[in-house]
């Protein structure tokens, strides 16, 4: 698994451009179900978007709710260091998945864990 953050011109972790977001590139399509976010120290992402490739070559799609729309998550409202666990309400196949964050507190720090596990998809 390789990841990648991508941060605006002239910003840093502690500032919020609308355009930051990490990526992950699992490598094989991959069955996932959720995530599970920290913070660090007192930065933390509060609300975030997930998006996903189902092939290196797709185009990115949301996670979205039942009824289509795109899906904001919850993060790490509480403190930063509490792992706060968010289950799409249906899994996705992916082999990269971005986080884009929405809000934050104090400043953008994201620690994440996707839960999920390999497949093979035809």
């Amino acid at each position: 698994m390789k990841g990648i953050m991508k941060l605006g011109p002239g910003t840093s972790g502690s500032t919020y451009v609308r355009d930051n977001w990490i990526e992950v590139d699992i490598g094989v399509s991959t069955l996932v179900a959720g995530v599970i976010t920290q913070g660090g120290v007192s930065f933390r992402v509060t609300q975030y978007r997930v998006r996903y490739k189902k092939l290196p070559s797709s185009d990115f799609d949301d996670v979205i709710h039942r009824n289509g729309s795109i899906k904001v998550f919850e993060g790490n409202i509480q403190d930063a260091r509490t792992p706060v666990t968010n289950m799409f309400d249906q899994s996705i196949v992916a082999t990269i998945v971005r986080i884009l964050p929405v809000a934050y507190k104090h400043g953008i720090c994201l620690r994440l864990e996707m839960l999920g596990c390999q497949t093979k998809v035809k």
